[in-house]
């Protein structure tokens, strides 16, 4: 990506630099994890059968682990590596769940994760066509991240979208790890959580989601296991539930002007973070308009904007 700055309404490009050790991206990125990507630090180059893992992270809106590898060459192979990275989190989800406990100081156990979550980043100044490609296999959770570093210390950071549209990974890599990759780890659709409700349910959060894109046209929607989230980079001021005869609305802020008393407050020994979380239910459009003033005034706050 060229950045270019505006004098006198001519365009003079920003030259673009490189980073002179692999170090100094580590400690970066490790330093503003949950600017970046809302993640929580676990251990740097966390060390697990002879392999070094160069960020072991958390990710507290899914409730599971997140590997950050940063690429010091284009040319591997991020399916092989992504595999193997997946087989050590699956199979040695003990470790995980230790390392966990040591940097928290608390006292989980592997069922008190979402191991259906769990995700690779890499990071790297750019990819090849082929590992751009790789990043489209359905179930194979791995995201693409370009850093670029620019003089007067500008840092650019985007993620490559990918469709997920691609054959599953089972099909082109008869490998036991992709097989209990595909069984353990799940990419989940809107269509996923669309079938839980009825005509009325569905209507009514298409209405709901329209509401919320308006807000912004950075608004995300990401669909996991058990709610569909929305966010602007990282922190999902919003996620959603939907049932049969009802939609469940969470919403993240540390009061809220709630006249109707439609939303309640989550236990805070729920674990979910810092900020407070609240929760109503809609049936009807008339609800869902008085709900969206609460989603408004957790977007107003949302730190990544």
């Amino acid at each position: 990506m060229s950045l270019y700055q505006i004098k006198n309404q001519k365009l003079q490009a920003i030259k673009e630099l490189r980073f002179e050790k692999e170090k100094i991206i580590h400690d970066l990125i490790e330093n503003n994890l949950e600017e970046l990507f809302g993640l929580q630090i676990i251990k740097g180059e966390f060390q697990i059968e002879g392999y070094f893992l160069d960020s072991l992270c958390f990710d507290p809106n899914t409730n599971s682990f997140v590997i950050i590898e940063y690429k010091r060459d284009k040319q591997n192979s991020i399916v092989d590596q992504g595999l193997h990275y997946m087989q050590l989190l699956l199979v040695h989800k003990a470790n995980f769940v230790l390392a966990y406990n040591n940097r928290f100081n608390k006292n989980t156990e592997i069922k008190d994760f979402d191991w259906s979550q769990i995700r690779i980043i890499f990071i790297a100044r750019s990819f090849t066509p082929y590992q751009i490609g790789a990043a489209n296999f359905e179930n194979f959770p791995i995201e693409l991240w370009e850093l670029s570093h620019y003089q007067n210390d500008l840092i650019s950071l985007n993620q490559i979208k990918t469709q997920k549209k691609a054959d599953s990974i089972t099909k082109l890599i008869n490998d036991p790890i992709a097989k209990k990759m595909s069984t353990e780890i799940k990419t989940f659709t809107l269509e996923d959580h669309l079938k839980k409700g009825n005509e009325k349910t569905r209507d009514l959060f298409t209405k709901l989601q329209r509401e919320i894109f308006e807000l912004d046209d950075r608004i995300q929607e990401k669909p996991v296991s058990w709610y569909i989230g929305y966010k602007i980079r990282y922190q999902n001021f919003c996620s959603v539930e939907i049932f049969k005869e009802k939609i469940k609305i969470f919403v993240r802020c540390p009061q809220i002007e709630d006249p109707l008393k439609l939303f309640k407050k989550v236990p805070s020994n729920y674990g979910w973070g810092r900020t407070h979380l609240w929760f109503g239910y809609i049936k009807n459009e008339k609800e869902m308009d008085y709900a969206m003033t609460i989603v408004r005034q957790s977007y107003d706050i949302a730190p990544d904007k």
